[in-house]
């Protein structure tokens, strides 16, 4: 009945799971801690929702770093992600004001001097960020993509 009603004590491999989820929070600080500024921002962005530019250095770090300890697998996951930069470009265009919500959130906007039309419509149940992100990455959203990082860039 060994594994259906009793599990036999085995130190080997609990002491081999135990190093190994060590291992991979000490990787995930090291991480953590060797992130750029900018990097540390958009990783704050997409983690915690927040304006990073209300927070001081030491505060992110602190933030992060303490996520990466608790959740060291989907922080990594996360950090090497190659969408995060451009997640974090829509959260800051939405932060300048480029970019806006109407209609309950179901529709993104355009908000710049020249341009006050209409970007997508939000399905119900998606998350809108993701949604800009994919229609920004689109044959039809690159344009609008490369106005947008020019306005961030000149701000």
């Amino acid at each position: 009945m060994n594994g259906s009603v009793y599990e036999e004590v085995n130190y080997e491999k609990d002491a081999e799971t135990e190093v190994q989820n060590i291992a991979s929070e000490i990787d995930a600080l090291v991480l953590a801690k060797s992130l750029d500024i900018n990097k540390l921002e958009n990783v704050a962005r997409i983690l915690f929702g927040i304006d990073p530019s209300n927070y001081t250095t030491a505060e992110l770090k602190r933030d992060v770093l303490t996520f990466a300890k608790r959740n060291p697998q989907d922080f990594m996951d996360m950090v090497e992600d190659p969408t995060l930069e451009m997640e974090a470009n829509v959260h800051r265009f939405f932060e300048e004001g480029l970019l806006t919500f109407r209609n309950g959130n179901k529709e993104v906007w355009y908000s710049t001097k020249s341009n006050k039309k209409k970007m997508i419509n939000i399905p119900y149940g998606e998350d809108p960020y993701m949604m800009v992100s994919s229609f920004l990455k689109s044959d039809e959203g690159i344009d609008s993509l490369q106005l947008l990082e020019s306005l961030l860039d000149s701000e």
